[in-house]
């Protein structure tokens, strides 16, 4: 008898520990995917989107901190002298930024520890969550409740932003939590953690007001609710001490804003601008809700406040649920009051992903239980329970996990939700911008941009790093050359169509130091410091890549590998890149007439011998072009790399085709389809022969495959005339590709150019 007493024991202490052993393991998967999430791409420069834009603009406003005392943040200033009160950030809370002060005066500024304060927080807050949610509802709620915040793509895709919702949202959490936990126990510790977390809590975002009201509405309503025995309740204290708590900060806030700016005029001004009213906005915030939290998520937060609404009316609504009420209401009130904002900032309903993970969470397991009571009673017990509960939730989960997965990496290459079609990362500017940095030191140098840098924003200039104008026009003024030690005027040739913008920086480069990274970009140094100019100098490099490896992939970026600057081995390169191809002649362009003029030729030497660009898709078919660049290389076989021309059309996509000639080819002639815009586009190549003396096309002429489509528009073919080859590229575009052709020059021509013998 004891014996068998004895084995049930034994059986029944199994079973616990099994279970144990598979839940915790079960957490454990969570907070690991969870933090995989939080540290990727965590050391990635700062790319163009989201995560790009904030991260330099906030970390430059911790790095003007150090450097120069300020209070508040210069999000935008790289100037030498300290910043003015007009150009401090004032509208947002401030502890955003002193904790990257923090940061930045313990590590350095970098991108890993900015992005350290947000990840840190995010995890932070999924532990937070999952202990509250287990103190309040149990074991299985809490690890429901936890998967569903880490299955929400919203909180994966921005979990290491550098913004202030990862940090107030935890502060806010823990203030609803210690809350409720006060008017559990009463115990003080919780009193005054609630007023510790509601000051952290105001000083990250807004909401954390709108939560504050609603607590303090909550506690006076409990009160009033038991009559008037005894007159003072310990409610009435908590609400006094709290309310009093909050207006210190919001009014101490306030007054460091109007001393800063001498009043609150601007403060009010980008209230309205925030609150500003937006066509289709109610549209736009449902479509990215689909995208950034799922179907189903917002399909069991609307069952949720059904229940809730229902166990309200019924009386049986607890305290606990008050828990996810007051996130939900506070990102109803955040979304209907900044209405431009939450236009602007895809991630501007993340403050829902509480009342998400707690309340789908909650209907779902009511949804369970409400299956477990239709069978039979001979039917019911453990294993059918867990079986009806297993057959519900799986699925869910299985399904949310995959929609997770894909919307993660959806998110975080089209610049964190940026919703950019095509997205274009602004890789091989911050490469270059950052090579700028190290060879110019800050105090030295100052920048003049040219429009033909695609992006002119924080993300490049915080890796410039110092005092900067933009230039519209290729033109130096004789005050630019005190401005600094090394005065540098930058732009990419790739995006410049105009032939004499080219021949004003070909001219620069003959009187002036000029360096090349790619054979696109050129910085030209324009200041002069004594009585006659120097003999220039020229440099130029190639980006240099190595093979990722799995902890670069994840930890820096998946798609662009690590890289070096080398030095060009071409050491001609500025020459030939910036002059001008002689004797261009037999334009021929096919076509529509509207959109920007492009008239591209080939760097001296070279001549044109392949086309990179995509096609706008439907039912997975090719129609009109939306994008091309034309690429030109030497016409002897072992010349240096190839010399890629402007972009034209829209941003370029994830996916792109190129068509070009083989070795020791060039194009003669370029085919295709066309009506008003270009429906398809191809090459027509010969073989050269690459010697000075007996210059000539020695092969008949073939075609290479066709970009876009042949089903549309009329057939055009446009070649060269004999013993020419095309050495230019000429088009127009606006959206699509609206036009296009082929320049020619005689092959002797080119072989005669500088930089053009074998």
């Amino acid at each position: 008898m004891e014996m068998g007493i004895g084995t049930g024991s034994d059986d029944a202490s199994r079973r616990t520990l099994c279970r144990n052993v598979a839940y915790w393991t079960a957490v454990a998967v969570v907070f690991l995917l969870f933090l995989l999430a939080c540290t990727h791409r965590l050391g990635n420069y700062w790319q163009i989107g989201h995560n790009g834009f904030n991260g330099a603009a906030f970390s430059n406003g911790a790095r003007n901190t150090l450097r120069f005392g300020v209070v508040g943040p210069a999000l935008y200033y790289t100037g030498l002298k300290p910043p003015t009160s007009n150009e401090v950030f004032i509208h947002h809370p401030m502890l955003l930024h002193l904790h990257l002060v923090a940061v930045q005066a313990v590590f350095g500024p970098s991108e890993v520890a900015s992005r350290l304060v947000p990840a840190t927080y995010s995890l932070a807050t999924l532990i937070l969550l999952f202990f509250a949610v287990r103190r309040l509802w149990g074991d299985l709620m809490a690890l429901l409740s936890a998967a569903f915040f880490v299955l929400i793509p919203m909180h994966t895709i921005f979990a290491n932003m550098v913004d202030h919702e990862q940090a107030g949202m935890f502060w806010c959490l823990l203030l609803v939590y210690s809350y409720i936990r006060w008017l559990q126990t009463s115990r003080k510790i919780w009193f005054a953690s609630t007023l510790i977390s509601v000051t952290l809590a105001v000083q990250f975002v807004w909401p954390g007001y709108y939560i504050a009201f609603f607590l303090a509405l909550h506690a006076l309503v409990s009160a009033l609710k038991r009559g008037f025995r005894p007159l003072w309740k310990p409610e009435f204290t908590w609400v006094s001490s709290f309310v009093l708590v909050v207006l210190l900060n919001f009014l101490g806030f306030f007054l460091w804003i109007h001393f800063q700016h001498g009043g609150l005029e601007d403060m009010w001004a980008a209230f309205r601008f925030r609150a500003a009213g937006y066509p289709g906005y109610l549209s736009l915030i449902f479509h990215r809700s689909m995208d950034l939290h799922g179907v189903v998520f917002l399909v069991l937060l609307v069952e949720w406040t059904r229940l809730t609404l229902k166990r309200t009316l019924e009386a049986r609504v607890g305290l606990r649920d008050l828990l996810p009420s007051v996130f939900l209401a506070a990102q109803i009130i955040h979304s209907v009051v900044f209405k431009q904002a939450g236009y602007i900032h895809s991630y501007w309903t993340y403050w829902v992903g509480v009342a998400l993970a707690i309340g789908g969470a909650d209907a779902l397991l009511t949804l369970s239980a409400w299956l477990n009571s239709i069978p039979r009673r001979r039917m019911s017990g453990p294993r059918m329970k867990a079986a009806v509960m297993a057959i519900v939730i799986v699925p869910i989960i299985g399904y949310q996990a995959v929609f997770a997965a894909q919307k993660f990496s959806w998110g975080v290459n089209s610049g964190h939700a940026m919703y950019f079609r095509p997205y274009h990362d602004g890789y091989p500017e911050a490469m270059w911008a950052r090579h700028m940095q190290a060879l110019y030191p800050r105090g030295d140098v100052s920048w003049l941009v040219h429009d033909s840098i695609r992006h002119r924003h924080i993300e490049l200039f915080y890796y410039l790093d110092g005092p900067t104008q933009e230039r519209s026009e290729i033109v130096i003024h004789p005050k630019d050359r005190t401005m600094a030690k090394h005065v540098l005027f930058i732009a990419d040739v790739h995006r410049i169509t105009n032939p004499d913008d080219i021949e004003r920086l070909h001219q620069l480069s003959l009187k002036h130091d000029t360096r090349v990274w790619n054979r696109r970009f050129v910085a030209i140094d324009v200041a002069w410091h004594g009585p006659t100019p120097q003999s220039p100098r020229s440099e130029a490099w190639l980006l240099e890549k190595a093979p990722s490896s799995a902890l670069w992939r994840w930890f820096v970026n998946p798609h662009r590998p690590p890289a070096r600057w080398v030095v060009d081995p071409a050491a001609d390169v500025p020459g030939r890149m910036l002059s001008s191809l002689p004797g261009l002649a037999r334009e021929q362009v096919v076509g529509g007439v509207h959109g920007h003029e492009v008239r591209w030729s080939c760097p001296a030497g070279e001549a044109l011998f392949s086309l990179r660009g995509s096609s706008e898709m439907r039912d997975g078919k090719p129609l009109v072009m939306r994008s091309l660049v034309p690429s030109c290389r030497q016409v002897k076989p072992a010349g240096p790399p190839p010399t890629t021309g402007p972009y034209c059309g829209e941003e370029p996509p994830s996916v792109e085709r190129t068509v070009g000639c083989g070795p020791g080819e060039a194009a003669v002639g370029m085919f295709g389809n066309y009506g008003d815009l270009i429906d398809g586009i191809g090459l027509i190549c010969a073989k050269m022969d690459a010697s000075k003396e007996g210059a000539e096309i020695l092969s008949d002429p073939h075609r290479t495959e066709q970009l876009g489509t042949a089903a549309t528009g009329s057939p055009f073919e446009i070649m060269c005339p004999e013993g020419q080859v095309a050495a230019g590229y000429r088009g127009r575009w606006s959206a699509r590709i609206v036009a296009a052709g082929i320049a020619c020059a005689p092959l002797g021509e080119i072989l005669a150019s500088p930089g053009g013998g074998p």
